[in-house]
């Protein structure tokens, strides 16, 4: 007596997979597409795709602009994932700083430290895996101007740090040396600054300016290098310091991104 030959889930035609597929969860469907590509196939076109359309921030109706700036496209199971995440997922809020005086508030978050201005302070608080934070700040880092700081960036263990009156500070976190310098007049209000290694930028409601950093005699001081009409609201330096981005707070052609080249002045409109 010959065997019959055995029937894989695959044999299936498909109208006969998805009856069987409507009795699993979503966990069971997830399971089968790890099992088998074809399968996977099959439950994502039919199942997951449509569920996906328009889902918050990761919806692909349309085929929004941000798909294009992916460098990996999302699986819809994935798509579906990301979106539960931002829907619903689960945090703890606590109230930690409590000021009756409005003035701007910047913060670096790390995995033991979260670092936050306060007025024209700039203070380092611990974090612990019981609570979110230490109530008692580990350090305030504050020079002898004390007007407010309207942004700091923080990049290993360098600090860099503008005050809403164009002056700025350098801080070495390791060796604890401050340098401060003016770097624009008082009458403009600082908006933002960055840095890459030596290369410091700063931008305030009159322009933008390049810094190159130097040392001499143990002492730590700025030139600058490049002298920009453009009032950037945020600026990025690329990682390898060829490039500055900002962005504008309006522009009447409705393109406000710039991007300007360090070293030749070349900028491109975006």
């Amino acid at each position: 007596m010959m065997d019959r030959p055995r029937m894989s889930l695959k044999d299936l035609p498909i109208y006969c997979l998805l009856g069987i597929f409507d009795y699993c969860s979503e966990g069971d469907l997830l399971c089968l597409c790890r099992a088998d590509p074809a399968l996977e196939y099959i439950i994502d076109d039919h199942y997951f795709n449509p569920l996906a359309y328009d889902l918050l921030l990761c919806g692909h109706r349309n085929n929004p602009r941000i798909e294009q700036r992916n460098r990996t496209r999302l699986k819809n199971h994935e798509r579906i994932e990301v979106s539960k995440n931002w829907v619903s997922g689960t945090y703890f809020e606590r109230p930690y700083f409590h000021h009756a005086q409005m003035f701007p508030t910047k913060l670096c978050l790390e995995a033991d430290f979260l670092y936050i201005t306060h007025a024209g302070y700039l203070r380092k608080y611990r974090r612990s895996s019981c609570d979110a934070l230490h109530r008692r700040f580990d350090a305030e880092i504050c020079t002898s101007t004390h007007t407010d700081i309207s942004d700091f960036v923080k990049k290993n263990e360098t600090i860099f740090a503008g005050r809403v009156c164009g002056s700025c500070f350098h801080y070495d976190t390791d060796s604890c040396m401050m340098t401060e310098q003016r770097m624009h007049p008082a009458n403009e209000y600082l908006y933002c600054v960055d840095f890459v290694k030596d290369l410091y930028a700063t931008s305030t409601d009159h322009g933008c300016r390049l810094w190159q950093r130097a040392q001499e005699f143990g002492m730590t001081h700025f030139d600058q290098v490049m002298n920009l009409p453009h009032a950037f609201r945020s600026l990025e330096l690329s990682s390898d310091g060829q490039w500055l981005y900002g962005g504008l707070y309006t522009d009447d052609d409705r393109r406000a991104l710039r991007a300007v080249h360090v070293e030749s002045g070349e900028e491109l409109v975006f």
